[in-house]
């Protein structure tokens, strides 16, 4: 307490005793009245410098009243029930009043309506304590919404980056496995192909039919391959066009006689064994008929009206070159279809039996040798038939 409080305390103190003298003295009621007047000034300039210093001192009291709200309680509730209890009989014994009982009521009345101002301000301090932790709450979360938002962006870039390069290098190994597959693919065809060259050179009749449906299916899977281009499928497959045809033209011994194996009987006059010579050449008939044969089936096919054309459709041989010219023919062609029949100086031995053959482009017969006849009957020529210098 400073000077201030105690100089009123003593005035407020004399104002008392004063006032209970007067009144034990009878003295005039205006004095009294007068003294009455002072002591409640007094008081009310004391309870409002308390006031006002209270005020200056209300971070140190907000303080207190946060750390300390239990201490705060009931230190007013003792002070309240202390003042209701000694002042009015203070003031009754000086005097200042009669019963104490009304006095005493307001008093603690209004300890309680203090402790409910404390009660509310408290609550109100903890509901702003809560706000600011639900908004501090609020805020935090939000932040952690956003930076989990920019996470999983991240993850998603990151994710997309790698789903990126892994697309990248699932496509390059996927590459390089075809390629590997392809150069694998075209190794083991081309192995197949040496074999089957091999295999046309057997004695065996049914070797060389084995070599011969082997080339004819390589050309055919050269067509198909996908890892080439049109040209480089071409070229491969003319190759073994190229090995067919240049079968087809080399030369067979017993095709010279193949007059008398087409007869009835064994010749008196012939030289070696003819049963075994007449077989050879008859496996050697079906061995070379059958080059043709599959190459009909791969050739152009066409629809024809009144004796016309008037629709070509063209084989997946129809663009290779098949060149049979100086070719010793010695076995029949009926009804094959025949792709650029280039049989120049071809020499055909026994019947020559084009019966019902159909020739697709321009069928070159110029300087071929007919030993016998030649029969084309209900033969099909799609453009010029050259028989020129054929005998």
């Amino acid at each position: 307490m400073g000077w201030t409080d105690w100089t009123l305390t003593a005035i407020l103190i004399s104002c008392l005793i004063n006032h209970y003298f007067f009144i034990i003295l009878n003295v005039a009621q205006p004095i009294i009245d007068f003294t009455r007047l002072i002591t409640a000034l007094i008081s009310v300039i004391f309870i409002a410098y308390k006031v006002v210093s209270g005020y200056k001192s209300k971070e140190l009291i907000t303080i207190f009243f946060k750390n300390h709200p239990l201490q705060l309680f009931v230190s007013i509730i003792a002070c309240g029930a202390t003042v209701s209890f000694f002042l009015p009989l203070i003031l009754n014994l000086f005097r200042f009043i009669g019963e104490t009982d009304k006095l005493t009521t307001a008093l603690l009345a209004s300890t309680g309506g203090v402790i409910a101002v404390f009660t509310l301000i408290k609550t109100h301090q903890k509901n702003q304590n809560d706000e600011q932790t639900l908004d501090l709450d609020r805020k935090k979360y939000n932040q952690q919404i956003k930076d989990r938002m920019e996470d999983l962006k991240l993850q998603e870039a990151e994710r997309l980056e790698q789903k990126e390069q892994f697309e990248k290098n699932l496509e390059a190994q996927s590459e390089k496995n075809k390629q590997d597959h392809t150069r694998q693919a075209h190794a083991e065809r081309r192995s197949r192909y040496t074999k089957a060259v091999e295999q046309l050179a057997n004695e065996k009749a049914t070797v060389r039919l084995g070599g011969i449906y082997t080339l004819v299916g390589l050309v055919d899977e050269w067509l198909a391959d996908d890892a080439l281009n049109p040209e480089e499928r071409q070229k491969e497959g003319q190759v073994i066009i190229n090995n067919l045809c240049s079968y087809i033209r080399s030369p067979f011994t017993l095709a010279l006689k193949a007059e008398m194996f087409e007869g009835g009987s064994e010749p008196d006059n012939y030289e070696g064994d003819f049963s075994k010579d007449q077989a050879a050449f008859r496996e050697e008939q079906d061995v070379r008929r059958t080059i043709f044969v599959e190459m009909s089936k791969r050739s152009s096919t066409f629809t024809m009206k009144k004796g016309e054309v008037i629709e070509t459709v063209p084989g997946i041989w129809s663009d290779f070159d098949f060149d049979f010219s100086r070719a010793p023919i010695f076995y029949p062609l009926i009804g094959l279809r025949i792709e650029k029949g280039n049989f120049y100086s071809a020499k055909f031995y026994s019947n020559a039996d084009f019966t019902g053959a159909k020739f697709t482009q321009t069928a070159h017969f110029s300087g071929a040798t007919f030993t016998q006849t030649a029969d084309f009957s209900w033969a099909f020529f799609t453009q010029d038939a050259d028989f020129v210098e054929a005998t």
